[in-house]
């Protein structure tokens, strides 16, 4: 937001949430024009996306003592996966298990802890995280999806977004999304690959 501000010579005013739920509700009433948030397939139909500026891996959680070794494999009849609610990996394990029971939790942890869960969705860093501190638990190498990062924006606005999409594509072309990760300590985040035809 300081590289637009700079370049547009706009003031804005940054707004924290911990969902993405204020969005929608500040874009209606006008509180909210731009967001940084994962590009769920069932916001498309309100809200413009640039390209991605990142990617964020889905990763399953397991007991260390489990000879399971991908997601092909978590994904199997008797078996349990737990995600939290309202989450990026939630919405699409609901559309792409085939055989393992979905289980939505408001604590997907305390789920897993609890008994009965063989696997446990969730962001990368979060889960690799949680498990260096219990040593009971591993996190498995291959993930089950991306997360793609956008900058949204309300419907109705092609101008500015495509002003966004191209800043978007500049900054990480020059760098500067991967300097921005390595120094806020998320070297292991992947920054997104240019979009077709930049």
């Amino acid at each position: 937001m300081r590289y637009h501000r700079r370049s547009l010579g706009a003031k804005y005013r940054p707004l924290t949430a911990k969902t993405g739920v204020r969005f929608p509700v500040g874009a209606k009433d006008g509180t909210c024009d731009i967001a940084f948030r994962a590009a769920y397939p069932s916001r498309a139909a309100d809200f413009l996306f640039s390209p991605p500026y990142l990617l964020i891996e889905g990763a399953y959680l397991v007991e260390a003592r489990m000879t399971l070794s991908g997601p092909a494999e978590v994904d199997a009849a008797g078996r349990k996966i737990a995600a939290t609610k309202g989450t990026a990996y939630a919405q699409y394990l609901a559309r792409n298990l085939k055989q393992a029971e979905f289980v939505l939790s408001d604590d997907a942890f305390a789920s897993f802890r609890a008994g009965g869960i063989d696997a446990v969705a969730g962001i990368r860093q979060p889960l690799v995280s949680y498990a260096a501190a219990n040593p009971d638990i591993r996190v498995l190498a291959e993930r089950f999806m991306e997360i793609s990062q956008v900058v949204a924006l309300t419907r109705g606005k092609l101008r500015a977004a495509g002003f966004v999409g191209v800043t978007i594509e500049e900054l990480k072309a020059s760098g500067f999304v991967r300097g921005a990760l390595d120094r806020s300590g998320h070297a292991d985040v992947l920054v997104a690959p240019a979009a077709a035809g930049s």
